[in-house]
């Protein structure tokens, strides 16, 4: 099976990391408390999350509050291993079979309360995996200097018989923390998703990426 490296394609409403704070939609009083101050919520309920962690941290709803109206994205960064991602792309991982660690419908709405409908959204952690359960021996990684753990892919050969329609590498550095997909879900894609560019494994040239 052909894998493939998603990096960010720049393209109007497709930041490189979503800027939104997250409010629970069951505590309404502090979407009115973030409006009067929202340097109290600034953390987003995943920040203390450890990279690899198999354990939800969404609230069953959520309001991001966004102060950029022209979000177009289908798959964006919101730190700590989470994503927000549009309804296409969730419909896209759950016909290619992805797993979730956890996953919760967002309502987006402006700084003034509006709701922004343009693209329904969710917020979702997808599997992080060790590169060393995924990468065959011929395959190229490089070890940090001073802590020698493997933190960059050079050249990435998967091992035969792997099967994981999205996910990423956990502990690594820079753009070996891209998402990665299959062929299944690359096919299943098309040229519908905004903001991302697939770059076949076998040629993708690392230091090029661009983070998702």
């Amino acid at each position: 099976m052909k894998f493939f490296v998603m990096s960010r394609l720049k393209e109007p409403g497709c930041p490189g990391l979503v800027e939104a704070f997250i409010v629970d939609k069951g505590h309404p009083h502090l979407c009115d408390h973030y409006y009067a101050d929202n340097e109290r919520c600034k953390r987003p309920l995943w920040h203390g999350r450890r990279e690899g962690e198999y354990a939800p941290v969404f609230q069953p709803e959520m309001i991001a509050v966004n102060w950029d109206p022209r979000w177009r994205f289908d798959i964006c960064s919101a730190g700590q291993g989470a994503y927000f991602a549009s309804d296409r792309f969730m419909e896209i991982s759950r016909n290619a079979g992805a797993g979730f660690v956890d996953q919760s419908p967002l309502t987006v709405r402006s700084r003034r309360g509006v709701d922004l409908v343009q693209f329904s959204y969710s917020a979702v952690i997808f599997k992080e995996l060790d590169v060393l359960d995924v990468a065959a021996p011929e395959s190229l990684l490089v070890r940090d200097r001073t802590y020698s753990n493997i933190h960059r892919v050079k050249t990435l050969v998967v091992r035969e018989g792997f099967v994981e329609p999205i996910f990423r590498f956990k502990g690594m550095s820079g753009s070996s923390h891209t998402l990665i997909c299959s062929e299944q879900f690359r096919q299943a894609a098309g040229q519908r998703l905004k903001g991302v560019e697939f770059i076949d494994i076998d040629g993708a040239i690392w230091p090029h990426i661009k983070i998702i």
